[in-house]
């Protein structure tokens, strides 16, 4: 009798698993695997939307500190709307430019042209329509795949009655000119009140800054 039984249990292993089962297992299967993808694959996409995001800020935020470190003890600080818009477009002409550096943006990247005695500069004709003798802010790494562009506007102060400080707008672009951080900043010019002075500007908007 226990030989019987032993053989007919034997006989129940050797059954497996139906078709209907293994249909039933194999669409299981498949739905854990397409929804461990769909959450992988969304979890990949969110970081590295987040990590664009960070390396954005993280240009804003070099930009603006370098701005602020150049301009915050300077002696005296002046903004002029048009600089760049001379006669035949292959020299500025600023009276500015003898006393003071320019600061400025071109195509996507911050420039400093030092000033000279003349006053005047020649435009570089040659692919780029920059001044000769402009200097990068920052070097070409430090703005990855991004474009940087600032505007500049004078901040009123009623108690001193004078302008004291500007106002410096950050904006980083990506390639396709979508904008992916801006930060906005008053600097407070630390030199242009201890010495009574005030930021002098012509004209509405667009400002280039000259400093010294």
């Amino acid at each position: 009798m226990l030989i019987k039984k032993l053989r007919k249990t034997k006989n129940k292993w050797k059954k497996g698993f139906t078709l209907v089962e293994l249909l039933v297992s194999i669409a299981i299967m498949s739905i854990l695997t397409l929804s461990v993808f769909l959450i992988t694959n969304s979890a990949s996409l969110t970081f590295s939307r987040g990590s664009q995001t960070i390396v954005a800020d993280d240009v804003k935020d070099l930009v603006l500190a370098v701005v602020k470190q150049k301009l915050y003890a300077v002696q005296d600080i002046a903004l002029e709307a048009t600089p760049y818009s001379d006669s035949d477009g292959t020299t500025i002409d600023s009276e500015l430019l003898k006393t003071h550096h320019a600061l400025f943006f071109y195509n996507g990247r911050i420039y400093i042209l030092p000033s000279n005695p003349d006053g005047i500069v020649d435009i570089d004709t040659q692919g780029n329509k920059l001044p000769v003798g402009s200097q990068p802010l920052l070097n070409e790494q430090s703005y990855d795949k991004y474009k940087a562009q600032f505007s500049i506007s004078p901040v009123y102060n009623a108690r001193k009655d004078k302008y004291l400080s500007v106002c410096i707008n950050i904006y980083i672009f990506d390639d396709n000119l979508n904008l992916k951080a801006s930060g906005k900043e008053t600097i407070n010019l630390l030199n242009v009140e201890k010495n009574e002075l005030e930021v002098v500007f012509e004209g509405q908007n667009n400002f280039v800054c000259y400093y010294n």
